[in-house]
């Protein structure tokens, strides 16, 4: 009876109880020796730090020759900027941040006027708004992921 109901042996033989216990051993050792090289290759995975972007001082600006200099209001034709210094723990930072520009103030984010993502690194950083801004009152939101970096205000005036 046993032999009729397991055939893992050579073709059409049969195999004994101490047999299949063997094989089922190697089986389940096999298996274990997968589980566990499956734990140690997810639990270093666990080991990424993300990177602290840290935005300090940020303002609006334009050019002026080859500086970048802090203004209060743009006039109509200026090139919006937002200048700042982005520092890290990583020191070769590459990073995406998102930017977010909002009329009058912060609303919902389906509410942005303006919507991009650039790419920043450590150090001196002057991010561009490319959009055509009418006169009034103005918000940048600049965050990485779900975490805010900085809120500039900022106005356009016709000149």
């Amino acid at each position: 009876m046993f032999c009729e109901s397991f055939h893992f042996g050579e073709i059409g033989g049969c195999m004994n109880s101490k047999q299949v216990g063997n094989r089922l051993g190697v089986l389940a050792l096999t298996i274990t020796i997968v589980l566990l090289l499956i734990a140690a290759f997810s639990a270093k995975s666990y080991s990424y730090k993300p990177n602290r972007i840290k935005i300090t001082n940020p303002y609006p600006c334009v050019k002026n020759g080859v500086e970048w200099i802090k203004v209060d209001k743009f006039a109509l034709q200026d090139f919006y900027h937002v200048c700042g210094y982005v520092s890290s723990q990583n020191p070769n930072l590459k990073a995406q941040i998102d930017i977010r520009l909002y009329k009058n103030r912060i609303t919902h984010q389906k509410d942005a006027i303006f919507y991009d993502v650039e790419w920043i690194h450590n150090g001196d950083v002057s991010i561009p708004l490319d959009v055509y801004l009418d006169p009034g009152t103005y918000v940048v939101h600049i965050a990485d992921g779900r975490l805010a970096l900085a809120e500039i205000e900022f106005q356009v005036v016709e000149k």
